[in-house]
C-alpha cells in the first residue's frame, strides 16, 4: 500500500477513536460480539525457529511449542475483567450486580491455546477459577468454524489466489519486499541466518539476499524467504516481550523494547496483507466465522436466526476466541481497518478482539457497530490491572487501547453516528459470504 494511501487512512481512522457524544444517548447496547484472538504463546514451532540462526541459543519457553502460557492468561485474564467493567458501564450488564454465567457465551477454536484464552476471559469477566485446559502437544483436526479451508470444507482455486495475491503485492513479492529490505539486512544480523541445510535445501543462505516465494495449493497458501522468516521471528520478538522475559532474552538483548520490535513487525504486517487481508483469500477464509457473527447478531436483532453453532438466547456477551489469521480474515473481507495506539495498522495483538455492537435506537431500529480492544505490550507484560478511561484529563497508562472502526460505505451508505443500519449491513456482509466455505451446522 503507497504511504500516501496509508496516511489518508491514518487520518480516517483517527476520526473514529471516539463516538460523538450523542451516540450514547440514542442508543441502548443490547448484544456484543467478540471476536478474539488468544493471548500470549510459545512458539508454535521451536525446531523450525532454530533454523533461522546458527549462532543464536533461543530462550526457553515454560510450555510446550504453541500453548498458551500461565503469563499470558493472567493477560488475557485482566480482558475479561476489563470487559464486564466497560460493557457494564454501557449499560449491557445491570450495574451494582456481577452478571449470571447465562449472560455470556464463549465458543473457543480447538487449541490449547485458545480454549485457555477461553478459560482466561471468563476467569476474568467473573473474577472465579474456570476448568484448565493442559496443553498436550496434540493437533487436533481444524474446526471448520474457524478454518473452513484448512478443514477442506472448500477449496482455494490457484490461478484466482495467486493472481489476488500477485496484484497486492504490486506485481510481484520482491516489489512488495523492496521497501523493506533495509529491515531484513537488520533482521539478518540480529539472526546470523541461517541453518547450513535451509542453504543446502535451495532455500536461503541469507535473509538480505533470498526472494520471497508463494507457494499456493487448493487447501493452503504460504511464503517461503525473507518475508515469511521475518514475520514468524518478529511475533517471536513480540511475545517473548509480553511474555515478561528478561530484556537479555527478548531479540537476545539487541531489541528488547516494543519501539525496537516494531519495524521488523513490518514484515509480519507484509505477510498478513498479502496471505490474509487479500480480499479472494479473506472471503474464503472468514465466511463461516462470519456468518456466525451476522447470525449471532440477528438473533438480537430479529428474534430468529440460522446459525452454524448455537447461541444461548440470554448471552448478551458472546465471545468467539482463535486466531490473529481470523481477524486479519475479517478484516479484510469487510474491508476495514484499524489503529490501536503504537501498533502498526491492523495489528492483532494477542487476546485483543474485534467487537461487533447490537444497538437500538429509540424507534426500535436495529443497528451495529464495530470496534477494536487490546491490551499495550507494556500492559501484557506487566499484568496491568485495566481500568476505563476517563472521561477527561491525560490517558491513563492502564487503559487499554480501543480503536473505532469505520465501517466503509458499501456496507453503511449512512451511517448515524458511527452506527449502521443492521438491514443494510446484514445484507451486505452476507452478499461477502461464499456459500461454499460454509460447515454443516452442529446444533
Amino acid at each position: 500500500m503507497a504511504r500516501s494511501t496509508r496516511l489518508k487512512l491514518f487520518a480516517a481512522l483517527a476520526l473514529f477513536t471516539q463516538w460523538p457524544e450523542t451516540a450514547a444517548a440514542q442508543f441502548t447496547l443490547e448484544r456484543v460480539v467478540l471476536v478474539s484472538r488468544h493471548g500470549v504463546r510459545s512458539p508454535t514451532s521451536m525446531d523450525n525457529l532454530k533454523e533461522y540462526t546458527k549462532s543464536r541459543t533461543w530462550p526457553a519457553w515454560p510450555v510446550g511449542d504453541g500453548c498458551l502460557t500461565a503469563h499470558g492468561k493472567t493477560a488475557t485474564s485482566r480482558m475479561g475483567a476489563y470487559y464486564r467493567r466497560e460493557f457494564t458501564a454501557r449499560g449491557l450488564f445491570s450495574a451494582g450486580r456481577r452478571p449470571a454465567a447465562s449472560q455470556v457465551f464463549a465458543l473457543a477454536d480447538v487449541d490449547q491455546r485458545t480454549r485457555e484464552t477461553r478459560n482466561g476471559l471468563l476467569e476474568g469477566f467473573f473474577a472465579r477459577p474456570q476448568t484448565k485446559d493442559v496443553c498436550t502437544g496434540a493437533h487436533p483436526p481444524p474446526d471448520p468454524l474457524f478454518h473452513p479451508v484448512g478443514a477442506k470444507v472448500c477449496k482455494i482455486d490457484r490461478d484466482l489466489a495467486e493472481k489476488a495475491v500477485m496484484e497486492r503485492a504490486g506485481g510481484d513479492l520482491e516489489s512488495a519486499l523492496r521497501p523493506y529490505r533495509d529491515t531484513v539486512k537488520q533482521l539478518q544480523g540480529v539472526l546470523d541466518c541461517c541453518q547450513p541445510q535451509l542453504c543446502a535445501a535451495g532455500v536461503l543462505c541469507a535473509l538480505e539476499t533470498a526472494t520471497p516465494k508463494l507457494t499456493v495449493t487448493d487447501y493452503n497458501v504460504s511464503l517461503t524467504g525473507p518475508i515469511a522468516i521475518g514475520s514468524t521471528v518478529s511475533e517471536v520478538f513480540l511475545l517473548e516481550y509480553a511474555e515478561n522475559m528478561p530484556s537479555k532474552q527478548v531479540a537476545w538483548g539487541y531489541h528488547s523494547t516494543p519501539d525496537s520490535i516494531k519495524p521488523f513487525l513490518k514484515l509480519h504486517d507484509l505477510q498478513f496483507e498479502l496471505l490474509q487481508r487479500t480480499k479472494y483469500l479473506a472471503r474464503l477464509q472468514a465466511s463461516a466465522l462470519v456468518r456466525q457473527v451476522l447470525e449471532t447478531l440477528r438473533q438480537t436483532a430479529e428474534g430468529t436466526y440460522d446459525p452454524i453453532r448455537p447461541v444461548p438466547r440470554e448471552a448478551k456477551l458472546v465471545i468467539y476466541v482463535g486466531h490473529d489469521t481470523n481477524l486479519a480474515n475479517i478484516g479484510g473481507m469487510l474491508e476495514v481497518n484499524w489503529q490501536l495506539g503504537d501498533y502498526l495498522q491492523n495489528e492483532t495483538p494477542p487476546a485483543g478482539a474485534m467487537a461487533f455492537e447490537l444497538l437500538r435506537d429509540k424507534t426500535g431500529k436495529a443497528f451495529v457497530r464495530m470496534a477494536y480492544y487490546s491490551q499495550t505490550l507494556d500492559q501484557m507484560r506487566n499484568l496491568t490491572q485495566l481500568s476505563l478511561p476517563r472521561l477527561s484529563g491525560p490517558a491513563r497508562k492502564t487503559t487499554p487501547n480501543v480503536a473505532r472502526i469505520a465501517i466503509p460505505s458499501k456496507f453503511c451508505p449512512e451511517p448515524k453516528d458511527g452506527a449502521c443500519s443492521w438491514n443494510e449491513f446484514y445484507t451486505a456482509a452476507q452478499h461477502e459470504v461464499v456459500d461454499a466455505c460454509i460447515p454443516p451446522k452442529q446444533l
